[in-house]
């Protein structure tokens, strides 16, 4: 009984030390935000929601990318690209990380991954 109550006890306690660490981990994105340089990057990194938008994104994207052949990859690349140049126009972010990203661009951001996310997918 004693080793038992033992065992629930140090059970608990990894648990818990475990669970603790686990909040204090982020999910996402996909990229290193020490390395962001661009408008959307930084972006994506200052908000916990698109960082994980984007982590399911390019989640989405590399298991199309597996399924698909070698010209199939190269036509993805592209359009994940032309993807990332129509976020900026439609959602009218800025060329220069420096200038205010309202709060409606965010929220355009998130759409937008989710749209081409969910297309992916399909």
């Amino acid at each position: 009984m004693k080793i038992a109550a033992s065992v629930a006890a140090m059970v608990v306690t990894a648990l818990t030390v475990c669970g603790a660490a686990w909040g204090q981990q982020r999910l996402g994105p996909s990229f290193d935000c020490a390395k962001a340089k661009d408008t959307l990057a930084i972006l994506i990194c200052s908000d916990p929601r698109l960082m994980r938008t984007d982590l399911a994104f390019v989640q989405a994207y590399q298991a199309l990318r597996q399924q698909i052949g070698e010209q199939g990859q190269h036509d993805l690349r592209q359009q994940a690209i032309e993807f990332q140049a129509g976020v900026y126009q439609a959602c009218s972010l800025p060329s220069s990380p420096a200038q205010f990203v309202p709060r409606s661009s965010m929220l355009c951001v998130g759409q937008a991954y989710e749209q081409q996310r969910t297309a992916w997918l399909a």
